[in-house]
C-alpha cells in the first residue's frame, strides 16, 4: 500500500511562501467575525483560525476522512478481494493439479534443494551448457503446467502480484498461509515462472546465435587475411 507521499491526497506545504500565507491563509472579515463569535480567549481563537484555514486548504471546503482511515479501508477491501480470488482458484484446481502443487511445497530431505527453491530458479550466463541446463529446467516446469481455467476471471496484474508475493516467501512462510492462499500463490508462481522461462530460453538462444555469428565472422576475416598475405610472404 502507498504512503501519503505517494498519493494525490492533499497535504500542507512545509514551507509556504509569504505570498501563499497572505493569499491563502489570511482570514477575511467574515471569517474574523465568525471566529470571534465562537471564542473568547486569544489561544482558542488562534487555534480555530488555524483549523478553519487548513480545512479550506486541504479539502477544498469538503471534508474527507483521514488518510489512515482510507488506507485501512483500502487494505480491508484488498484483503477481501484477494480472499475471493484465492477461494476461486482453489475451487477450480483439479485433484491432479492439487497433487502437483503439493509436490512443489513438499519439505526436502536434509542438504537437498527444495522444489520450492527450484521453482524460483533464474537463468545463468548464456553458455551452451547453461542453456542445456535451463532447457531441462523448462521441461521440469512444464511438468507442473496448470489448466488455463485455473485463473479464469483473475486479472493478469493480480496473477503477477500473487507470483511476486510467492517469490518473496521461503518454504516455511508459504506453509504459514491458509490453504487457498498457499495454493493460489504457488499456482501463480508456476504460471509466471513458466512464461518467464520461455522468454529466457528464447533470449539465451538469440545470444548464442549472435555469439556463433560473431565468432564465424571473425574466423572468416582471419581466413581472408591469411589468404591475402600468403603470396606476399612467399
Amino acid at each position: 500500500m502507498p504512503g501519503i507521499s505517494d498519493t494525490a491526497y492533499p497535504r500542507l506545504k512545509p514551507d509556504p511562501s509569504a505570498k501563499e500565507l497572505e493569499e491563502i491563509y489570511t482570514p477575511n472579515l467574515f471569517e474574523c467575525g465568525w471566529v470571534e463569535e465562537r471564542t473568547r480567549e486569544r489561544v482558542p481563537r488562534i487555534g480555530l483560525f488555524v483549523l478553519l484555514k487548513t480545512f479550506q486548504r486541504l479539502r477544498q471546503r469538503y471534508e474527507l476522512s483521514a488518510f489512515s482511515t482510507i488506507l485501512r479501508a483500502a487494505r480491508t477491501a484488498r484483503a477481501e478481494i484477494n480472499q475471493r480470488y484465492h477461494n476461486q482458484v482453489r475451487e477450480s484446481l483439479s485433484d491432479e493439479a492439487l497433487q502437483k502443487l503439493s509436490t512443489l511445497l513438499a519439505r526436502p530431505a536434509e542438504d537437498t534443494q527444495s522444489a520450492w527453491d527450484r521453482l524460483k530458479q533464474e537463468p545463468k550466463q548464456a553458455t551452451t551448457q547453461n542453456t542445456r541446463d535451463f532447457l531441462e529446467h523448462l521441461d521440469w516446469l512444464r511438468e507442473y503446467a496448470l489448466p488455463s481455467a485455473a485463473f479464469a476471471g483473475v486479472p493478469d496484474v493480480k496473477v503477477k502480484q500473487f507470483a511476486a508475493e510467492a517469490r518473496s516467501l521461503d518454504l516455511s512462510s508459504i506453509h504459514d498461509c491458509a490453504e487457498p492462499k498457499r495454493l493460489t500463490l504457488t499456482a501463480a508462481l508456476v504460471v509466471v515462472q513458466t512464461a518467464r522461462a520461455l522468454d529466457d530460453v528464447a533470449d539465451m538462444f538469440v545470444r548464442l546465435v549472435h555469439k556463433v555469428h560473431t565468432h564465424a565472422k571473425e574466423a572468416l576475416l582471419n581466413t581472408r587475411q591469411i589468404t591475402w598475405t600468403e603470396p606476399i610472404l612467399s
